[in-house]
């Protein structure tokens, strides 16, 4: 009996320490973003400082990933995608804006483990 109790307490800590180390470094979307101009964005990020990076990219170099989206999206432009990176010790923030016409908007941000 005392061997099932100690299995049990032992796998129910194993499941807690699994969904925490899952919840603590898996990537996060950061929806309340998305959306917005490229002023609102730069405002947000405080930008320029040291910890953000912004680089312009042609659209048929962008990651995979990115193109997915794009694709989903139904997407087109001909100017190069903006990435803004904020990179920190233990997370790294990247936004994409795509210009639709009237500006650049996020089309995607997301928060990563480093």
């Amino acid at each position: 009996m005392k061997r099932i109790i100690f299995s049990l307490i032992l796998l129910t800590i194993i499941i807690v320490f699994s969904i925490f180390i899952y919840n603590r470094y898996k990537t996060r979307r950061i929806e309340h973003i998305i959306g917005a101009n490229q002023y609102r964005l730069e405002e947000y990020l405080d930008y320029p400082n040291d910890l953000v990076e912004l680089d312009s990219i042609a659209s048929d170099l962008v990651e995979d990933s990115m193109r997915e989206l794009i694709e989903i999206m139904n997407l087109r432009t001909n100017k190069k995608l903006l990435r803004y990176t904020i990179k920190g010790n233990v997370r790294k923030e990247v936004y994409w804006l795509m210009d639709q016409g009237d500006g650049y908007y996020v089309i995607e941000a997301v928060n990563t483990t480093l």
